[in-house]
């Protein structure tokens, strides 16, 4: 569970993630203070769910995620994934499982998350999106 005293450490995270994912593509102008607003603002709301692991009171993986109704025609509800990282293989791929089962509480019929790729050319950044039906 988080609690108000981690959203200073997950913001620079969330922070330092995208920008780790851009880098080598495009920049984007926005600073740790925009994440840690970012934070403060969904961190209760009920379409928003943050999950953690922690080992010895330190947080050692964390899934974000938000509940969203796609561009495109069916629009089902899809619990999508906006920061996964973890220290261990194990704890990353852990995380996921209580965000699904959140998304899937909440109605999500499909939840999706993304796979980083290696950034090769500066004027674009590529995620490899999965989808997984609930």
């Amino acid at each position: 569970m988080v609690v108000e005293k981690d959203l200073p450490w997950l913001g620079q995270l969330l922070y330092d993630e995208c920008e780790k994912v851009r880098s080598g593509g495009l920049t984007v102008d926005w600073s740790p203070l925009e994440a840690h607003e970012f934070l403060g603002r969904i961190w209760k709301r009920k379409d928003y769910h943050i999950e953690v692991i922690r080992h010895s009171n330190q947080i050692t993986a964390v899934c974000g995620v938000t509940l969203i109704r796609p561009v495109l025609p069916p629009h089902p509800l899809t619990c999508v994934e906006w920061l996964w990282w973890g220290v261990a293989s194990k704890d990353t791929a852990q995380v996921l499982i209580p965000c699904k089962a959140w998304g899937k509480a909440q109605g999500a019929e499909y939840f999706q998350y993304a796979l980083a790729q290696p950034q090769k050319n500066t004027r674009k950044f590529i995620e490899h999106y999965q989808w997984v039906r609930l």
